[in-house]
């Protein structure tokens, strides 16, 4: 074969893939490139939460730094616990001493059980000495009014029944007196009840402002926007960091309305966010929303940790994904 000849075969062959790759490609961009937008206006989102003190004191440990992944329950800050401990001391004390009231109380009103029972059995007593004068004087009258006995007999047994008369009005006023006493200690083991609750509840509210002084992750995530150092003084409420959860995070990519108008509801396809290292993300593409030309200060540079993304200008829509990972999952709709 002359050079002339191999050099036409190369060129026809060269022509020959040259054609396959544009109809491949024509192919392509007809059935999917035609309907794939692309966009450089996007950011990562999430429902980021403000870590803050429940109460206040020095920072004491530092266990963060920005950036930095945590798991759920690992340590982010400790505040100085000392002055909680002793509020926690203190009210162990009182619930102690309510407690020992508690039982002196109750010890009190069993006695004055006794006392009561005592006091019914004195008058039983008295009253059955009184009822026996009582017949005893009757009789000592009728003898004297027949000249059987002398006046003095009689005088002594009238004494003698006044003087247990007197002994029943005592005894029944002792045992009124002793079921009196007997509610004044009913009411008392009520005070006593209610201070002990009281107590305890002091106990509870110790035992969890003492726990607040550890401050944990409530969800894996990283931190950010750090505004705690060791050593200062922060007050209840005060924001100390942000944490931004590891998991349902999302995309939200602004298009023009040239772009958007071609968007229907559709199945997966695939997209491709560049976030950082440019990474492609699978994904279903979203449900859009439609904003003013006025809002379009929406569209200003946005950063997150490890996310570096272009601004824009012109916006007018904007489509969302949720991520996982390096995955993305459709709120509703898909590009097509």
């Amino acid at each position: 074969m002359n050079p002339t000849s191999k050099k036409n075969i190369l060129v026809l062959a060269a022509l020959g893939a040259a054609a396959l790759a544009a109809a491949s490609y024509g192919a392509y961009w007809w059935h999917t490139g035609r309907f794939m937008q692309t966009t450089d206006d996007a950011y990562v989102g999430g429902d980021i939460s403000a870590i803050s003190s429940k109460v206040s004191g020095y920072i004491q440990q530092l266990a963060v730094q920005d950036n930095m992944a945590v798991k759920k329950g690992d340590l982010l800050i400790r505040i100085d616990d000392r002055d909680y401990r002793a509020a926690l001391a203190k009210a162990a004390g009182e619930v102690a001493a309510q407690q020992a009231a508690l039982a002196d109380i109750q010890a009190t009103r069993q006695l004055q059980q006794a006392t009561i029972a005592g006091s019914a059995a004195s008058l039983l007593a008295a009253t059955a000495a009184t009822e026996k004068l009582a017949n005893d004087n009757r009789r000592y009258n009728a003898l004297a009014a027949s000249s059987a006995i002398s006046a003095q007999i009689r005088d002594n047994a009238s004494a003698d029944y006044r003087r247990a008369h007197a002994e029943q009005e005592k005894a029944k006023a002792d045992k009124t007196v002793a079921e009196r006493q007997l509610a004044v200690l009913d009411a008392r083991h009520q005070q006593i009840l209610a201070a002990l609750a009281q107590a305890q509840a002091n106990l509870e509210m110790a035992r969890l402002n003492l726990s607040y002084t550890d401050i944990r992750a409530p969800f894996d995530g990283v931190i950010g926007n750090r505004r705690a150092w060791s050593g200062s003084f922060v007050s209840s409420g005060t924001q100390l960091l942000s944490l931004v959860p590891a998991h349902g995070l999302w995309i939200d990519a602004n298009f023009k309305e040239t772009s958007w108008r071609i968007c229907v509801p559709a199945s997966r396809r695939p997209s491709s966010p560049m976030c950082c290292r440019t990474i492609p993300l699978r994904g279903m593409s979203p449900a859009w929303r439609r904003r003013p030309a006025h809002a379009s200060a929406f569209c200003r540079r946005r950063t997150r940790p490890g996310i570096s993304l272009k601004s824009c200008s012109g916006c007018r829509s904007a489509l969302r994904w949720k991520v996982t990972g390096q995955s993305l999952t459709s709120c509703a709709r898909d590009c097509r």
